[in-house]
């Protein structure tokens, strides 16, 4: 403590993996108090670390060949003395990368996250193995431990602003949902498809729902999924809010916090979720579930998990999808229930 430094924290995982990470940033941030720390992430991220207050900088990673190199050169001219590695280490091919990354920018020590001894390049490491026995975020907190700084998980606050809170009722009355009405929303999207709940399924969900409970839908993800959103509406026949593209991250946050139940595929908004303490259910496929389980942060949280034969696999694409597939309506109606 008192120490001035240079940190670069390198976090270029998506919404979900950053906000585990941030009991293990608030720790390094309260060690070196004077220090500057600057955030290098993925560009869609950037806009959910700018809502906190750790960083004196966040910079959006640029993936081309050419821009990583230039911009690792003018990480290199600032003269780091520490560069982090927050990231699990996914394969040799990452780790090349991640290595190349780190000598490039040059800081006087490289410590970080070592999955599986890929970590050659690193000065002080934090081991794991590829899939995991603990939450992720203490994956993150062992790499501020390796470093010295006494680190135990808090659960971070998300701030929500008021104009965030008044956007969500105005957006919310637009669509003739008052205050009284229970509220379900519905996350039917993640950046990998491996990850998503058959759409046709979301769709006889939404069905069930509207039959069983008095309630209203609210259809959340990224502008992107806009388009799938208005397909779900369609296959379901019912009069949905859709909200996809429509709210930054404090919007979404508070319109999570609004809602009396959260039903969400394994992508960064469950995350959200089960740090407001939101009550929660989580389809959960092939992802490292010991790793990401919501439960291992929130008492609110019911995940629907089948453990098939191939699970957990972690991968990208999938063409059995069985292990979510095997997860029925009727168990997410009992579930809500």
């Amino acid at each position: 403590p008192g120490v001035r430094m240079k940190i670069l924290i390198v976090n270029l995982g998506g919404m979900g993996d950053f906000l585990l990470s941030l009991a293990a940033v608030s720790a390094l941030r309260d060690f070196y108090k004077d220090s500057q720390i600057i955030l290098l992430t993925i560009p869609r991220t950037k806009p959910v670390a700018e809502a906190f207050p750790y960083f004196d900088e966040i910079i959006a990673f640029d993936f081309s060949f050419l821009g990583a190199f230039k911009q690792s050169l003018a990480l290199r001219r600032r003269g780091f003395d520490l560069a982090l590695n927050m990231r699990t280490l996914v394969s040799c091919l990452s780790a090349l990368k991640m290595a190349s990354l780190f000598y490039l920018i040059g800081a006087k020590c490289r410590s970080g996250r070592d999955t599986a001894g890929r970590g050659f390049f690193l000065d002080i490491k934090a081991p794991e193995d590829d899939i995991g026995s603990l939450p992720e975020y203490e994956y993150d907190l062992n790499t501020v431990r390796a470093l010295g700084i006494p680190a135990e998980f808090s659960l971070p606050r998300i701030p929500i602003r008021d104009e965030e809170t008044v956007y969500i009722d105005n957006f919310l009355e637009t669509h003739n949902i008052k205050p009284q009405d229970r509220l379900i929303g519905i996350n039917p999207f993640a950046p990998w498809e491996s990850k998503c709940w058959p759409i046709k399924n979301f769709a006889a969900l939404i069905k069930a729902l509207q039959k069983e409970f008095p309630c209203k839908v609210v259809i959340t993800g990224s502008n992107d999924e806009a388009p799938s959103a208005f397909r779900l509406q369609s296959l379901s026949a019912a009069e949905l809010a859709i909200a996809a593209g429509k709210t930054t991250f404090g919007q979404l946050a508070a319109l999570i916090k609004r809602c009396s139940l959260y039903i969400t595929n394994d992508t960064g908004p469950m995350h959200i979720a089960a740090i407001l303490q939101a009550t929660l259910i989580a389809l959960f496929g092939g992802g490292y579930l010991k790793r990401f389980d919501p439960r291992n942060i929130s008492k609110k949280a019911i995940v629907l998990h089948k453990d098939v034969d191939c699970s957990p696999c972690n991968k990208v694409n999938c063409n059995s999808m069985k292990c979510l597939k095997e997860i029925t309506t009727d168990e997410v109606i009992a579930a809500a229930r």
